[in-house]
């Protein structure tokens, strides 16, 4: 019994874990922004959005449209995108 409760809780330490480092979340506020780049030099879908060296979202989508790419991601609310900003990828 005791091995078995051990193991239950290891196993939600781990998954827990896991979640925290992906940075996965339960519930949380964001908002959808759409990006048109030149090229994206090897951006994946599930990457992350980097705001002054936090993670602050992820990519949800990349895709082709007449010679450039739409790269749809969703940021934390508390992220302010204003006019003057500048996108890279790095």
């Amino acid at each position: 019994m005791k091995v078995g409760i051990a193991l239950v809780i290891s196993l939600a330490i781990l998954i827990g874990g896991i979640f925290w480092g992906k940075g996965y979340r339960l519930s949380s506020s964001r908002y959808t922004i759409h990006v048109v780049f030149n090229g994206v030099g090897g951006m994946e879908e599930g990457a992350n959005v980097m705001a002054n060296g936090v993670v602050k979202g992820r990519v949800k989508n990349i895709e082709f449209r007449e010679g450039s790419v739409l790269v749809t991601a969703t940021l934390d609310n508390d992220v302010k995108i204003f006019s003057d900003y500048m996108i890279t990828i790095e």
